[in-house]
């Protein structure tokens, strides 16, 4: 898996998880399976090169470098739902 593989829908996935704080309730928000949101997770993990959350049976937490990518991850969606506005507008 190479960066090309960085997709807005798994980007989008990891930032409602992280605001979430659960992958179930991101899967029956999105009307998908849990296993859908646990691999787009993954995915993005691999094309990413470092573990973006820490997964318990109890709970989901960002990492340090998690952290950071949510941040920026935040600011990417936006700019790509404004670019979007604008065009439409």
């Amino acid at each position: 898996m190479d960066k090309s593989d960085i997709t807005l829908e798994r980007m989008r996935t990891f930032v409602r998880v992280c605001e979430r704080g659960s992958l179930s309730a991101v899967a029956r928000e999105l009307g998908v399976g849990q296993s859908t949101i646990t691999r787009h997770l993954r995915e993005l993990e691999e094309a990413v090169g470092v573990p973006l959350l820490s997964r318990t049976t109890r709970r989901v937490a960002m990492t340090d470098e998690g952290s950071r990518y949510y941040a920026n991850s935040v600011q990417i969606l936006r700019l790509v739902e404004q670019a979007r506005d604008e065009a439409r507008g």
